[in-house]
Protein backbone atom coordinates (compact mmCIF):
# COMPACT_ATOMS: atom_id res chain seq x y z
CA UNK A 1 0.00 0.00 0.00
CA UNK A 2 1.19 3.52 -0.77
CA UNK A 3 1.85 6.11 1.91
CA UNK A 4 -0.74 8.88 2.24
CA UNK A 5 -0.05 12.10 0.33
CA UNK A 6 1.87 14.49 2.61
CA UNK A 7 -0.19 17.46 1.35
CA UNK A 8 -3.57 16.02 2.33
CA UNK A 9 -5.25 15.42 5.65
CA UNK A 10 -6.92 12.03 5.84
CA UNK A 11 -9.73 10.96 8.15
CA UNK A 12 -8.40 7.40 8.15
CA UNK A 13 -5.63 5.35 6.56
CA UNK A 14 -5.01 1.66 6.06
CA UNK A 15 -8.66 0.77 5.40
CA UNK A 16 -9.95 -1.80 2.97
CA UNK A 17 -12.69 -0.65 0.62
CA UNK A 18 -15.22 -2.75 2.57
CA UNK A 19 -14.18 -1.04 5.83
CA UNK A 20 -14.52 2.35 4.14
CA UNK A 21 -18.05 1.52 2.99
CA UNK A 22 -19.07 0.49 6.51
CA UNK A 23 -17.37 3.27 8.47
CA UNK A 24 -18.09 6.19 6.14
CA UNK A 25 -21.53 5.25 4.78
CA UNK A 26 -23.15 8.45 6.09
CA UNK A 27 -20.28 10.80 5.21
CA UNK A 28 -19.36 12.53 1.96
CA UNK A 29 -15.89 11.04 1.68
CA UNK A 30 -13.53 9.70 -0.98
CA UNK A 31 -11.47 6.52 -0.82
CA UNK A 32 -7.88 6.78 -2.12
CA UNK A 33 -5.87 3.54 -2.03
CA UNK A 34 -6.64 2.79 1.63
CA UNK A 35 -6.95 6.39 2.79
CA UNK A 36 -10.16 8.34 3.35
CA UNK A 37 -10.53 12.04 2.65
CA UNK A 38 -13.60 13.92 3.88
CA UNK A 39 -15.04 16.04 1.08
CA UNK A 40 -16.21 19.53 1.98
CA UNK A 41 -17.28 22.45 -0.14
CA UNK A 42 -16.29 26.07 0.25
CA UNK A 43 -19.26 27.32 -1.77
CA UNK A 44 -21.27 29.55 0.60
CA UNK A 45 -24.49 29.36 -1.41
CA UNK A 46 -24.27 25.57 -1.50
CA UNK A 47 -23.71 25.46 2.27
CA UNK A 48 -26.74 27.69 2.93
CA UNK A 49 -28.99 25.53 0.76
CA UNK A 50 -27.63 22.40 2.41
CA UNK A 51 -28.29 23.82 5.89
CA UNK A 52 -31.87 24.67 4.88
CA UNK A 53 -32.47 21.18 3.53
CA UNK A 54 -30.99 19.56 6.64
CA UNK A 55 -33.24 21.69 8.87
CA UNK A 56 -36.27 20.71 6.81
CA UNK A 57 -35.38 17.04 6.90
CA UNK A 58 -34.83 17.13 10.64
CA UNK A 59 -38.14 19.00 11.01
CA UNK A 60 -36.53 21.74 13.05
CA UNK A 61 -38.47 25.00 13.22
CA UNK A 62 -40.00 24.86 9.79
CA UNK A 63 -40.49 28.30 8.25
CA UNK A 64 -43.91 29.26 6.98
CA UNK A 65 -44.45 29.18 3.22
CA UNK A 66 -43.61 32.83 2.58
CA UNK A 67 -40.52 32.75 4.79
CA UNK A 68 -39.31 29.62 2.98
CA UNK A 69 -39.91 31.24 -0.41
CA UNK A 70 -37.94 34.33 0.70
CA UNK A 71 -35.03 32.17 1.91
CA UNK A 72 -34.87 30.24 -1.35
CA UNK A 73 -35.06 33.44 -3.41
CA UNK A 74 -32.24 35.02 -1.38
CA UNK A 75 -30.04 31.96 -1.86
CA UNK A 76 -30.61 31.74 -5.59
CA UNK A 77 -30.30 35.47 -6.32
Amino acid sequence: MQAPDAHRTYAATGLSFAQFLRQFAEVHAEYHMGSVEIVVTNNTQHQEILMLLVALLRRERLPDGQELLNLVQEMTA
